[in-house]
Order: C-alpha cells, then sequence, then structure tokens
C-alpha cells in the first residue's frame, strides 16, 4: 500500500518497522475502502480494542500487544440506514466494551445515536437506539457509578439554535433513562462528559452568541437526573472563540481542556474549582497536523501515576496535576486516543494520510498505531519531540444561564456483522500530496513540505501580520521575522537539520500554527 522512500525520514521508517522484537507502528488499511479509528482502550489480556467506521459503516477490532488483528467486525443496521460510526468506546464493569455512534435513518431522515455491547470475544451482545430527532453528533462516553452509562454530544439542524448539546442516561442493559437537550446564548455543542463525586455529571463543550458574536466555552454541572445545578461561561481576551473539548473531574474541581480555534494546535487547560470558578490557566505550544481525517477532539486521560496526558490531532503531552509539562510527544498521524497499558507503556491511535500540497491524492483514508514507553518514546518510530513551551494565560468564568428540556425515545437497532477485510504492515501512515495550491483552504500553508531547502508560506488571513517564528523539535526558536513581506518570499532550511518544525505565526487577529519537516 505505502511507499515512504521519498517522503518519509530514514530514521523514522528504520525504527518504525522494529524495535527489538516488537513492532513500534503499525498500519491497518485496505485500498479498496477508507477506515478511520476514534478511540482506543486496553483489553485484559494486554492487547487494544479499536472503534471507528469502515467504508460507512461501524467499525470494531481487537489486537494483541504488537498489533496483530486477533478480530474485526463491521456492524451494519437494517436497509432503512445508509451509513453508521462508532465514535467512542469504553471497557465495561463486566468485563465487556459498550461503543457507541450514530447511524442514519432514510426513514427519519436524521441521525440516531447508536450503542453496541460487546463481549471480550468480538461478539455482539446487544444494540440499542435512541431517537433525538435531530442529527447527531456523539463526542463522549463514560460508564456510571450505577454501572449504567451517559453520553453526550450535540444535534444539528439548520434553522435557530443550530446546534443543542444533549446528553443522555442509559441503564446497564442500555436502555433509555433520561435524555436532555440544553441550551444557552444561541447555539452549543456538548463535547465532554465525566461523573462527578456526587452522583452528577460536569459537561464541557461550546457556546455561541451570533450578535454580536463571540464563542464561549461552557461548563455545565449537572445532577443525577440531568437538572441544571448550575452553567458557567468560559473566554479569553485574546480571542473571540474558546472551544472546551473534554472535561476531567478531579477530587477539587475540574481540569478543562480547551483550544482558541478549532484548528489552532495551541491547548489551553484550566483547573475550576467544584462550583466552575478559575483557579489556574495555562496555554501549551502545538500545531494541527493536517491530516484529511480533519480531527478538532483534545481527549484528556488521567495515568496511573497521578499524572493526565492530553492527546489531540498533531501531540500528545504528558502534564502534572498543576498543568506543568512533563513531556511533549508528536506523532506522526491525525492523533485521536491513546490508552495506558498495565506496564505504564502507552498506545496511541490515529489516521492518516497527513496532506502536504501540489500533489494527487493517492491513498485512502488508513488507521495508524503506535507504540510507547510510559516517556513517550520508542526510538522516533513515528514519534518525534513534541513542543515543550507553555505559558500562563487569563480565562474568565462568568454564571450563564443553560435550560434543559427532556428529550430522546429509545428505538430498535437491528443489525447484521460482517468481518471486513483490512490489512496491516508495519510503519507509519502515509504523508501524501494533498490539494493543489490554489485550493487549499487553511488558513496558512507551508509549501513545499516536506522540504530540503527553503519553504514558503500562504494566508488568507486578512489581518496584520506580527511576527513568524520557527520552532524545533526541542522548544528552541530557531528562526523570527516580524517583517510582513516573509508571507510572499522564502525561508532558507539548508542549516536546519533534520526532523519537524512548527511554524507560528502572530496576526493581530490571532495566532495560527502549522507543522513542517525537513527533509535530508
Amino acid at each position: 500500500m505505502q511507499k515512504f522512500d521519498l517522503l518519509i525520514l530514514s530514521v523514522i521508517l528504520l525504527s518504525a518497522s522494529t524495535v527489538g522484537a516488537q513492532p513500534k507502528a503499525r498500519v491497518f488499511f485496505d485500498d479498496n475502502e477508507s477506515m478511520t479509528a476514534s478511540s482506543v482502550v486496553t483489553s485484559k489480556d494486554g492487547g487494544f480494542v479499536i472503534s471507528g467506521q469502515k467504508a460507512y459503516n461501524s467499525l470494531f477490532l481487537k489486537t494483541d500487544s504488537e498489533g496483530t488483528i486477533l478480530w474485526k467486525r463491521q456492524l451494519k443496521l437494517s436497509q432503512t440506514s445508509t451509513q453508521s460510526s462508532f465514535t467512542e468506546l469504553i471497557p465495561t464493569s463486566d468485563s465487556n466494551y459498550l461503543f457507541a455512534g450514530n447511524f442514519y435513518d432514510q426513514v427519519l431522515e436524521h441521525d440516531i445515536l447508536l450503542i453496541a455491547k460487546v463481549a471480550e470475544s468480538g461478539d455482539t451482545i446487544w444494540t440499542k437506539g435512541v431517537n433525538f430527532g435531530y442529527n447527531l453528533t456523539i463526542t463522549s462516553l463514560k460508564e456510571t457509578p450505577d454501572k449504567g452509562f451517559v453520553i453526550c454530544g450535540y444535534t444539528s439542524i439548520n434553522i435557530p439554535p443550530y446546534n443543542q448539546q444533549f446528553v443522555c442516561k442509559l441503564s446497564q442493559m442500555g436502555n433509555f433513562v433520561w435524555g436532555k437537550l440544553l441550551t444557552s446564548l444561541d447555539s452549543g455543542e456538548g463535547n465532554g462528559i465525566r461523573p462527578t463525586q456526587d452522583n452528577g455529571f460536569i459537561l464541557a463543550g461550546f457556546a455561541q452568541q451570533n450578535t454580536p458574536y463571540y464563542g464561549y466555552a461552557s461548563l455545565v454541572k449537572l445532577d443525577a437526573e440531568g437538572n441544571i445545578s448550575w452553567g458557567r461561561k468560559l473566554s479569553c481576551s485574546t480571542t473571540t472563540n474558546l472551544y472546551a473539548f473534554d472535561v476531567e473531574a478531579i477530587q477539587d474541581g475540574f481540569l478543562v481542556c480547551m483550544k482558541m480555534d478549532a484548528y489552532n494546535g495551541d491547548v489551553i487547560l484550566s483547573k475550576t474549582d467544584l462550583l466552575g470558578n478559575i483557579l489556574w490557566s495555562k496555554t501549551y505550544t502545538g500545531f494541527y497536523s493536517g491530516g484529511i481525517s480533519n480531527n478538532q477532539q483534545i481527549r484528556i486521560h488521567k495515568l496511573s501515576d497521578g499524572n493526565f496526558i492530553m492527546v489531540h490531532s498533531g501531540e500528545m503531552r504528558k502534564i502534572d496535576p498543576s498543568g506543568n509539562t512533563i513531556w511533549s510527544r508528536s506523532p506522526f498521524m491525525d492523533a485521536v486516543d491513546m490508552a495506558e497499558c498495565t506496564d505504564k507503556s502507552m498506545l496511541i491511535i490515529g489516521n492518516g494520510p497527513l496532506l502536504g500540497v501540489k500533489q494527487p491524492l493517492h491513498y485512502l483514508p488508513h488507521i495508524g498505531i503506535i507504540r510507547a514507553d510510559s516517556a513517550g518514546e520508542n526510538g522516533y518510530a513515528c514519534l518525534s519531540d513534541g513542543f515543550p513551551q507553555q505559558s500562563a494565560l487569563s480565562v474568565s468564568s462568568k454564571d450563564t444561564t443553560f435550560t434543559a428540556v427532556d428529550a430522546g425515545s429509545f428505538l430498535s437497532a437491528p443489525c447484521t456483522i460482517s468481518e471486513p477485510t483490512i490489512s496491516s504492515e508495519n510503519g507509519c501512515v502515509s504523508f501524501i500530496g494533498g490539494l493543489p495550491e490554489k485550493e487549499q483552504q487553511n488558513d496558512i500553508d507551508i509549501y513545499p513540505n516536506p522540504s530540503s531547502g527553503y519553504i514558503s508560506i500562504r494566508s488568507n488571513v486578512n489581518s496584520e501580520l506580527q511576527l513568524t517564528e520557527i520552532i524545533d523539535s526541542f522548544g528552541k526558536t530557531v528562526f523570527t521575522s516580524t517583517e510582513p513581506g516573509i508571507i510572499s518570499s522564502s525561508i532558507e532550511l539548508k542549516s536546519y537539520s533534520a526532523g519537524f518544525y512548527l511554524l507560528r505565526i502572530k496576526f493581530k487577529s490571532g495566532t495560527f500554527a502549522r507543522k513542517f519537516m525537513v527533509n535530508k
């Protein structure tokens, strides 16, 4: 499937194949059908279970510790459904797995929430549906103290309020208990949910005000029945957009993962008390990977040593409980999730291909997995040093009113299970050409990428350019310029070592970042 002779650094290739006896990076693919991964958990026997989509149908598979596929399943709904996808996955307390996603019902003409319970053997125990009456996106799934489940996401319609946050509570058997649609300001998204110590829930998301426009990160506390206890809107003076993508409930408050822009690589982490008041906030230099799967989500996981890992498109960062960076790594893929193993090593999953410019698209979307030790290292097998820079940031939290209405109803979801065709090989996901330069819609583009001599920058940002920086993988700034003309000129790279770099451009309207590779 994949040839890396022109575009991938030889050091990455050699170490990706094997480090010792165990492969450190593998790719799952089908040359005839696209597939993507969305979530991963460890299995009791040391393997991994992965959720996703293949050819517009829900996909789940299990591998051993070395990434060899043990079983693979594709779930197809009844004839009234044209497509489905699993976006969330958790292990359950009864040693099974729960998958959540959605499917499109042609009769109802909108999406249905899909839940499936699967045994360790890969056999499907049951499938259930919940109808909220609108198209919807599922973003988070957690088990609750009563061994039931809570799911959040957002509905979508083409009239006001456009998007609404939703929360759904299910019993241990997947039966519908209650559902809520939440509204604040003009529109909103629910992106991350966690059970809290008082048997309630904390919901992180996005609330949009249309006139004048402003996008707030939102934090909503719910009781055990889904009733609203309080609501907060979080904002930052340096941006008109703040998106909350995930939240972690800790003993004395909450950790909220945010971005200033959905496609900007910089991540913001705020700690609040149990009432949503900000205690501290930090911002971390990062990047958007430029993957074809267009992943925006951030996930935060608590590790066995009491620290945390944040995973998003272009980066995996380990932090301590105070938000200080322990290490940062850059996976060579559009990273979507990670799982910690019993020996404290980890598996990172994501999708390819990654996009460059000025070349035709060669490969269909495919899945990548990367093994690393507890320090996030594996001999540079599709994994490089990230950008450890961080700084303090001022984020404010204010009370805001949320309304909740009952919503949702049970819907049967009969399905058929088949075994899909999936091939695998050692190595990284593809780094290929994408759209011609004139068709690129990103805020900034770098070309050629990878490069061995120079790079040029193209920008769609209609704002005053204030600063251009290039940062190496050790966090050192190796180039800086305040010249506006840098956009129309070239930057010399001949003195740069091979590896990953971050281009960061600060405009008056905001800061944008893009990763590129120097290949020698």
